[in-house]
């Protein structure tokens, strides 16, 4: 029987306020009062209706529900520019601590109604945004600015980067988002009205060693700094490689460059110099991103169940799309697996990559197969059958020893 909840897709608006907790009890009433007559008066003068909205609102901020009927390009464009001239006129020759500025996130997709306000994954993926370090960390960098907009991939994709605005690609700025203590992951666009985007080209890799090096100053020289010498890549005069995950910010080197070449060299050094050495990497474009990639339990688990495995990469979904769509020399995209809701993995050696060393496998595969005269295993013994229950790869064929005789 199915559950009597009422689906339905909307398009989301999440809005915070600035400094809303050490204002005291007058000035929470009144910012009250005027996020609401903002948010209204540029919803009238860009066309939208907010009689039609859904709201849940939490004192310094609101969660409002569009009907999801074509009015993403007027919310991330005409609905913006209105609350920003709104917010300017209401600041003007206000102290800067009574000033009136805002987190907006915009995201779309079903939300449930619930006791407490709406539920769903779209609900709490639109409010993480909002509340997110590099949003707010973007409004904080702008001390001029009136508000800072975050738009969700999927907004972007669909109404930024198919023009469905006056607005551009280049007036937003990629970020990523990674916080460990809400397990959530994602990418975002954020563009805050009257300031430039920025533009941060540079590719960060992150470290960690499951099983590190006995003499990790010697595995510094012999192997990592070598490993970006051999594929002409520079490291920063200030790179460090201390600490127990330690991230390398690489500003001339493009993804496909890190994921392909590189990888290889490090791969063949870690065989060649530092055999027992097992390390995870994880590769994207923020440091705090970088060593939370790294760090994925998820990875270390499938570097522990990889035979012969060295290194586990780990990146980003937008990441693995990038390379999937423009590889580059030693990228092999097909052999990543998906590691959760937002991260991809491979293990440099394997088409695919391998299952995570803890996982329980069938009851099936954990009794013996008795072995019959006439075939060999991979133990040397004879019997007619390889059991499935010992291996997870087999080649069937005549094996050649090195005298000559088949076996």
């Amino acid at each position: 029987m199915l559950d009597d909840y009422e689906f339905s897709r909307f398009l989301m608006l999440a809005v915070d306020a600035w400094r809303y907790g050490p204002r005291d009890d007058r000035q929470q009433v009144d910012l009250q009062r005027f996020l609401d007559e903002g948010l209204r008066t540029a919803a009238r003068r860009s066309g939208l209706d907010d009689s039609r909205w859904q709201t849940q609102d939490a004192g310094d901020g609101r969660l409002a529900l569009l009907p999801d009927s074509g009015s993403e390009p007027v919310l991330v464009d005409s609905f913006v520019r209105e609350l920003d001239t709104w917010l300017a006129r209401h600041n003007h020759d206000r102290m800067p601590g009574a000033r009136l500025r805002l987190r907006i996130a915009v995201h779309n997709g079903p939300a449930i109604p619930a006791p407490l306000g709406y539920g769903g994954t779209a609900v709490v993926h639109v409010c993480r945004l909002r509340d997110s370090r590099p949003v707010r960390a973007a409004l904080d960098a702008a001390p001029d600015a009136n508000l800072v907009l975050a738009v969700s991939s999927r907004v972007f994709d669909d109404v930024i980067r198919q023009r469905h605005t006056s607005l551009s690609v280049n007036d937003f700025t990629m970020v990523e988002i990674a916080d460990a203590a809400k397990d959530f992951g994602a990418t975002a666009w954020v563009r805050v009205p009257g300031a430039p985007a920025t533009r941060d080209e540079e590719v960060v890799v992150g470290l960690r060693f499951p099983v590190p090096p006995q003499d990790f100053r010697a595995f510094v020289e012999q192997v990592l700094i070598p490993s970006f010498r051999a594929v002409e890549i520079a490291l920063p005069a200030d790179t460090s490689f201390a600490g127990d995950s330690p991230v390398v910010r690489l500003a001339s080197a493009s993804p496909q460059v890190v994921l392909g070449v590189w990888i290889d060299e490090l791969d063949g050094l870690l065989k060649a110099v530092a055999p027992d050495v097992r390390m995870v990497v994880g590769v994207c474009a923020t440091a705090d991103h970088a060593r939370e990639l790294a760090r994925s339990e998820t990875a270390a688990r499938v570097l522990a169940g990889a035979r012969g495995g060295r290194v586990v990469v780990v990146v980003p979904g937008h990441l693995h799309e990038t390379i999937s769509a423009n590889p580059g020399r030693l990228v092999h995209p097909e052999s990543y697996g998906q590691a959760g809701t937002s991260s991809w993995l491979r293990v440099p050696g394997h088409a695919n990559p391998p299952r995570p060393a803890d996982r329980e496998r069938p009851a099936d595969r954990e009794r013996p197969v008795a072995a019959q005269p006439g075939s060999v295993n991979a133990y040397g013994d004879h019997g007619t059958a390889i059991g499935s229950g010992t291996f997870e790869n087999f080649v069937v064929g005549t094996f050649h020893r090195h005298d000559g005789a088949n076996r």
